[in-house]
């Protein structure tokens, strides 16, 4: 199979590092830096930033400036993974073609996601897209992938709308997301595709559409 796996909130801590950031451009602000598994809403301009007191929209955008000009921002992330994450990451690359797709923006972000994969000992870090900030459009142009992973509520949903099968790589600020298959870590998306693996197999023609959706 030929698998979608996303970077931010699946294997590197965006809220972490964003939130590390934002706390030392603004100290007066005794911002406590926060990983993916404490941020209850998605994103820091609504919700989780502006509206919560983290960040003015204008505080946002001097962090943003930041990251669109760091060479060092999106390599640095700190990882959400543990080895045996990565071992299971290994098992997949050897029976499935692992791709990952980003909607990362910034400086040389290519070149630094890549970076990250292959600073981790994490398989085929020379297969990185950068897919723009809407994924459904993305895999609308790109329909070959056989199962996408990811953590953000609206490209969730903007993937599953053109048909794309997802999963959702569980976080406290996707979890108001119902009718997903939803795993909690790397290597329970291991065997959740093992076993997914297993019912295609075993499925007739006129009932294979129906597990694909």
């Amino acid at each position: 199979m030929r698998l979608m796996l996303d970077m931010d909130g699946f294997v590197a801590d965006f809220c972490l590092g964003f939130s590390t950031l934002a706390s030392q451009l603004f100290p007066k602000k005794n911002i406590i830096p926060f990983g993916c598994g404490a941020a209850q809403v998605w994103g820091f301009t609504t919700g989780a930033g502006v509206e919560s007191g983290l960040l003015t929209k204008e505080e946002n955008r001097v962090v943003w400036d930041h990251i669109y000009k760091s060479d060092l921002f999106w390599i640095n992330l700190p990882p959400l993974f543990n080895q045996a994450d990565r071992e299971a990451l290994w098992r997949l690359h050897s029976q499935h073609e692992l791709c990952w797709v980003t909607s990362r923006s910034g400086k040389n972000v290519a070149d630094q996601t890549s970076g990250f994969i292959a600073m981790h000992n994490l398989p085929n870090y020379t297969n990185v897209t950068i897919a723009g900030s809407d994924k459904g459009e993305f895999v609308k142009a790109n329909p070959h992938y056989d199962v996408a992973i990811d953590d953000g509520p609206n490209q969730i949903e903007r993937m599953s709308a053109v048909g794309q099968k997802v999963v959702i790589m569980d976080q406290p600020y996707n979890r108001h997301l119902i009718g997903y298959h939803r795993v909690t870590s790397i290597s329970e998306f291991e065997v959740w595709l093992n076993w997914w693996q297993e019912i295609l197999d075993g499925c007739t023609d006129a009932n294979l559409n129906l597990w694909r959706s």
